[in-house]
């Protein structure tokens, strides 16, 4: 007799330990545990111990209303395990709502631009744009441009360059009609209509644009129209602005090159690239 409840209790003990590893198994293809996995589980006569380690290692999505507590323990779910589900449904409405923070353009992001992607997930969606030195160079200019200009009466031309380092941005797009928000700083508060967003002109170990001409005769200031690329803004929250092409961008280097007065921005470019279709 003795023999034969050593036998029960061993068979007992093997088919908790199967339906464990069953369990387990599952749940490496279940991405969320319920309501209905912990009462399966009470059911198989699991321990609290483990069925609370189960709640800790995996994501969870629990009903925590009171009935649906007061069911639970009438089925013999323990009252730790129910402050388990209780805690982790806390745990999983906080992540939530962080996410949403996250993924809400108004929240306060560090000052600059970045890029807006809806396609990808809560927590990946902005990306910020590097900041990047702006260098003023000046090509035609000392005693070759002056011997020019003295041999063509003056016409021959100086510019002036400003340039980025690096024939590339780390910021490759795909959509050629990328969204963008701009957060301003606090101080100087800043508007996107203190940028110019640019084609840049790879050259050398460089990305460059002209940004002014002149010869004996005549000075023109400004970015050429061929360089400028049109977009539009509007404020969504306060110092938050979004930022989109007027119109489809070919693929290249690109850069919204600031153009006013704050010193925080003075000479910095937030730059990106538009990658070609392969």
């Amino acid at each position: 007799m003795q023999h034969r409840t050593t036998y029960f209790i061993s068979v007992r003990a093997v088919a908790l330990l199967l339906a464990l590893v069953a369990f387990l198994r599952a749940g490496l293809s279940q991405e969320t545990l319920k309501n209905a996995d912990i009462l399966k589980m009470a059911k198989l006569g699991f321990p609290s111990s483990t069925i609370i380690s189960k709640i800790q290692a995996t994501s969870t999505h629990f009903d925590v209303s009171i009935d649906t507590l007061s069911a639970l323990t009438k089925h013999g779910v323990g009252l730790d395990v129910i402050n388990e589900m209780i805690l982790a449904k806390t745990r999983e409405q906080k992540g939530t709502e962080s996410a949403k923070d996250i993924s809400d353009p108004k929240t306060t992001r560090k000052m600059g631009i970045y890029l807006y992607d809806s396609t990808m997930p809560a927590t990946e969606r902005f990306s910020q744009l590097d900041v990047t030195m702006v260098f003023a160079t000046h090509k035609g200019s000392g005693f070759k441009t002056a011997m020019k200009q003295n041999f063509t009466m003056g016409l021959a031309k100086s510019e002036e360059i400003k340039s980025l380092q690096g024939l590339k941005s780390r910021q490759q797009i795909k959509s050629p009609s990328p969204l963008f928000y701009f957060y301003s700083d606090q101080v100087f508060k800043s508007s996107p209509n203190e940028f110019a967003l640019v084609r840049l002109t790879c050259s050398k170990d460089t990305r460059e644009v002209v940004v002014s001409k002149s010869n004996q005769y005549a000075s023109v200031t400004g970015i050429s129209d061929n360089d400028k690329q049109s977009f539009s803004y509007k404020e969504v929250s306060d110092g938050v602005f979004m930022l989109y092409v007027t119109k489809p961008l070919p693929p290249g280097e690109y850069g919204f090159i600031y153009t006013g007065f704050s010193p925080i921005l003075m000479n910095r470019a937030f730059d990106f690239g538009i990658a070609a279709k392969n």
